[in-house]
């Protein structure tokens, strides 16, 4: 999930497949970039994960003070900082937990669990999501904050 719409597969004749979570202003893209260098005979070795935004709507960008693409050369410092800010909302439920931690949470692996909390009130969706984030925090590797590290 992203700010609480939920990724969808899509299936792309040259990229393969990947997940898209489809927003008014933007679309925020998922997927295994090795994969879609192996479907090109290309060997990468290891796992690429792609996380991409695809910008519908200036309002985004023009709070970057971008409005042509020469200042997006020029704002550059502050355009990159889009991207992690961006991934802060991507609901990862993280394996990395110990085995007793991830029993407690396994409801939390499913998105279904999540797309029904969202039918239901914003309120239960926001206490399980800070639930989630509590419990990852103290009992996983962090690998949402090691990806965005990373985008730094």
């Amino acid at each position: 999930m992203f700010k609480r719409y939920s990724f969808e597969s899509r299936i792309c004749s040259d990229e393969g497949c990947y997940k898209q979570a489809n927003l008014c202003e933007y679309a925020i893209k998922l997927y295994d970039k090795r994969r879609h260098y192996e479907l090109k005979n290309h060997d990468v070795g290891e796992e690429i994960l792609r996380f991409e935004i695809k910008i519908n709507k200036m309002r985004k960008l023009s709070s970057y003070s971008v409005y042509h693409l020469t200042d997006l050369v020029n704002n550059l410092n502050k355009v990159k900082d889009i991207l992690p800010e961006l991934w802060n909302h991507v609901l990862l439920y993280d394996p990395t937990m110990d085995k007793i931690t991830r029993e407690k949470t396994i409801r939390y692996a499913n998105v279904n669990y999540w797309i029904d909390l969202k039918e239901k009130k914003n309120r239960s969706y926001h206490y399980h999501l800070k639930k989630l984030n509590k419990i990852m925090a103290k009992n996983t590797c962090s690998i949402q904050a090691q990806v965005k590290n990373i985008m730094i």
